[in-house]
């Protein structure tokens, strides 16, 4: 099994040393590294030196030395004096002579993160060559090493090397079976189980190796290889212009290489390559070695005229050989679109049906195609209601799909009903558009046409009535049917009753019938209760010029106010009068016990011993009338004559009869006395004596009066003398 080796870590070596520290590696332009460490000192240390200038060798209780060199220079050929060691590692060149020769390690075919570890015995005490070193510990597998100057790396499993892997504590590599070979380890390697490790803990994944025995001018020598460079984009983002004809993403190394890099790359995003949007397949691209930078180019950036959204070109890095792929791995190349976005608005801006049309399509226009879908937001408003009373569209969104020029709203679930309505709209109003900019019809207002007939407005009866202690009184007026909007119709009131509160209140006016109602109310309010007897009353109320409906036949409605008094009674305020016949005229007043709201007539006829036609006075038979609200009238007995005869007193007798708007009363009869003025004529013998001759058989003796008298005169006589009577 392989354990992976982390330079990053604290690490030990089974349970006999624990080494920490802090490593770090500085990466050279030639793409190795040394390996840097701070190690734990231990002051008997003194036996073993990583070279002639070093003394960071440690001593650990179990006899081994465990040691990071962080050097890479002065690496002393075999034979050579500490005080000539030269520098023969031609880092320019990534060539090693271990032995003095002419030859290459080819550097870069290590992986990265790998080390190379020199071990050099000094072999001071002889040619037995037996090792000063001793054995050496390896905390790494070893997996490939170089014996002779012509040999490349191998990379294969190293099958003990005629060495002993350590299996405890005490056991290593013979440094002298070792010695001057390169051995290569790498830190993708892990072990934790195998029988020929010494057990590491899980969590230690750090290069160690150490010897014991050591003697002065022996050296143990770390080279690291670096990472390969980092190879990314130079920026993620990146844009232009559709009418930009090409586009060049530039892939950056972080160091230079001495060998070609290359990286796959593949070609995704919204625009269409092949032409369509661009040109840019899938492709391999090679930075050379000594160059820093390439270049992926998008050719062939078409400039359309269609306006689309922004489209991308996303450039994906992969597979890298020769180097690692670093965090900016994809590049999004923004291709701006520079035409104008279409107008959205309506085809015409009002439409209409009848009501019997279920549903109705509106159309909304583009000015012209769009790459891309337009959307635009629909708002609905209008006298019509939606939900399904009247139709069925709900607020909502309208999806022009790309290529498209129109699309349609539909009004759909037009109600046909039977209700008698005013003709309603479905206004649809556009806002809030995507992907184009709002033109001036952004409302289409569709009319519903109602085609039920209106109904007939009139009164429910032509007339009713109700006694004047009913304050109130509601006339209704009907609709045949009901209707789903306001009916209005116009009244005015006559009639013989007096309104403003005379005898009632209600003015002219306009009754309002609710749409959905079948019928209203006209109201009579304020009926006076008096207590004047007069005439029922009318409240004479008219319909007239209806709207949203028909008038009907019954359009006058007579509302009769029954009178509740009783009737006044009507006779003389006196049954008798005179005057003398000096008085030209006498008024005989005719009382009522109350007033009365209605004129109260009474005929009258003329009786008495006086003479009428002018003769005594002039008043024939006749009727009197007392006018509403009067208490009194008045019979005039005229042109009383003053003759000069005399005469008895005279009578006028006036006698009421068959009044109306009233009673008789007791006091029926009245008798005016006309109270004669002259003196009675002197009534006297025309001669006091005369005589005759007894031959003469009778004799008349005149008696007169000294006027006439317009009444019989009577004298008594007596008879005397001496001639005897009685024969």
């Amino acid at each position: 099994m392989r354990k992976r080796l982390d330079l990053h870590r604290s690490f030990y070596v089974g349970l006999l040393l624990i080494l920490t520290g802090l490593i770090s590696s500085q990466v050279n332009a030639d793409g190795i590294a040394s390996v840097n460490s701070y190690v734990e000192i231990k002051s008997s240390a003194t036996n073993f030196k990583a070279r002639k200038e070093s003394s960071n060798g440690q001593r650990s209780t179990s006899g081994f030395d465990f040691i990071i060199s962080p050097e890479r220079t002065d690496i002393c050929q075999q034979g050579q004096s500490s005080s000539i060691c030269t520098n023969t590692y031609n880092f320019s060149g990534l060539g090693y002579v271990p032995t003095g020769s002419a030859t290459s390690i080819v550097f870069r075919d290590t992986p990265a993160n790998s080390y190379l570890v020199f071990i050099n015995d000094d072999h001071s005490n002889g040619t037995d060559r037996t090792s000063m070193i001793g054995q050496i510990v390896f905390d790494y597998e070893i997996l490939g090493y170089w014996t002779d100057p012509s040999m490349t790396v191998d990379f294969d499993y190293v099958d003990k090397l005629g060495a002993t892997y350590p299996t405890s504590s005490a056991n290593g590599y013979s440094a002298r079976q070792t010695e001057n070979h390169v051995h290569y380890g790498s830190s993708t390697t892990s072990s934790t189980t195998s029988g020929d490790w010494v057990s590491i803990g899980s969590d230690k994944r750090t290069l160690r190796f150490g010897s014991k025995n050591g003697r002065p001018g022996d050296y143990i020598r770390v080279i690291t290889r670096a990472a390969d460079p980092v190879i990314d984009f130079n920026t993620t983002t990146s844009s232009g212009a559709e009418s930009v004809s090409s586009a060049a993403l530039t892939v950056d190394l972080s160091f230079v290489s001495t060998q070609n890099a290359t990286v796959d790359y593949t070609v995704t995003g919204t625009a269409t390559g092949s032409g369509t949007d661009y040109t840019l397949a899938n492709g391999t691209l090679t930075i050379n070695a000594g160059s820093t930078s390439g270049t992926i180019t998008i050719g062939s950036i078409v400039n359309d005229s269609l306006d689309e959204a922004n489209e991308t070109v996303i450039v994906t890095l992969s597979n890298p050989s020769n180097a690692v792929l670093g965090s900016d791995s994809v590049h999004t190349y923004t291709i701006n679109d520079n035409d104008n976005a279409p107008v959205v608005d309506f085809n015409t801006t009002s439409s209409n049906g009848a009501e019997s049309v279920s549903s109705k399509a509106i159309t909304v226009d583009l000015s012209a195609a769009s790459a891309q879908n337009v959307t635009v937001n629909y708002a609905i408003t209008g006298t019509a209601t939606g939900s399904g009373t009247d139709y069925t569209l709900a607020n909502g969104t309208l999806t022009i799909n790309a290529g498209a020029t129109s699309g349609t709203i539909t009004i759909a679930g037009i109600v046909d009903d039977s209700l008698d309505e005013a003709n309603e709209t479905v206004v649809v109003t556009l806002s809030s558009p995507s992907n184009a900019t709002l033109g001036t019809d952004s409302v289409h207002t569709y009319t519903i046409t109602d085609n039920d007939n209106a109904p007939v407005v009139d009164f429910n009866t032509t007339s009713s009535s109700g006694a004047e202690s009913v304050s109130s009184k509601d006339i209704t007026v009907d609709l045949s049917a009901a209707t789903a909007q306001d009916v209005t119709v116009n009244y005015a009131v006559t009639g013989t009753a007096t309104g403003s509160g005379t005898d009632y209140t209600l003015a002219n006016g306009t009754l309002t019938i609710s749409a959905g109602a079948t019928s209203g109310i006209i109201n009579i309010s304020s009926i006076i209760d008096d207590s004047i007897d007069e005439a029922d009353e009318t409240v004479i109320v008219t319909l007239s010029n209806p709207s949203n409906a028909t008038l009907g036949s019954d359009s006058v409605h007579t509302y009769t106010i029954s009178d509740d008094d009783n009737s006044p009674v009507v006779d003389f305020n006196a049954t008798s009068s005179s005057g003398a016949e000096s008085v030209a005229s006498a008024g005989l007043t005719v009382d009522l016990s109350a007033a009365s709201g209605q004129n109260v007539t009474v005929d009258y006829a003329v009786t008495g011993t006086a003479t009428g036609s002018g003769t005594d006075y002039t008043l024939a038979n006749g009727t009197l009338t007392i006018n509403a609200g009067e208490t009194n009238g008045t019979i005039t007995i005229a042109s009383i004559v003053n003759d000069s005869l005399d005469e008895a007193n005279e009578t006028v007798i006036v006698t009421l009869s068959n009044p109306s708007n009233a009673t008789l009363g007791s006091d029926s009869v009245h008798t005016y006395t006309i109270t004669d003025n002259d003196n009675a004529p002197v009534v006297d013998f025309n001669t006091t004596s005369s005589n005759g001759a007894e031959s003469v058989s009778s004799k008349a003796i005149t008696v007169d009066l000294s006027a006439a008298s317009s009444q019989n005169v009577t004298v008594d006589y007596a008879v005397t003398g001496t001639a005897t009577g009685s024969g």
